[in-house]
């Protein structure tokens, strides 16, 4: 039976945080996502536009390498400010659902909140 993730203060990584600036009184937040497979720039554009329409949010992702992407999200509050953790934990979770996420911002999915356990 496989062990459950420790999440102690010993075992979590530092997580960085997305760029984010503030642009026309909302935030925009730069993420890098790192794949399990390769993504299609088509299927980038139509994942995007569901993920506008399905977490209220506006979406871009671009391809930045062979397994990587980067994810712009603009959002009314900080996408760390924990009024926001339901459109971002939306996001992610569509992200991952439609491209197999394995990183964001170089630390591996399970640390993120939108991926831990939640028994």
């Amino acid at each position: 039976m496989p062990s459950e993730p420790n999440y102690g203060a010993r075992h979590v990584e530092p997580l960085r945080g997305p760029e984010v600036h503030f642009v026309d009184g909302e935030h925009l937040s730069v993420w890098d996502v790192h794949l399990e497979r390769p993504a299609d720039p088509h299927v980038l554009s139509a994942l995007a536009t569901d993920i506008d329409r399905r977490c209220g949010a506006e979406v871009a992702l671009c391809v930045a390498g062979p397994l990587d992407v980067e994810l712009r999200l603009r959002t009314p509050n900080h996408p760390l400010d924990p009024e926001a953790f339901p459109v971002v934990d939306c996001v992610f979770a569509l992200l991952h659902q439609g491209l197999g996420v394995t990183r964001l911002n170089g630390s591996e999915r399970r640390f993120w909140r939108t991926f831990r356990s939640r028994a």
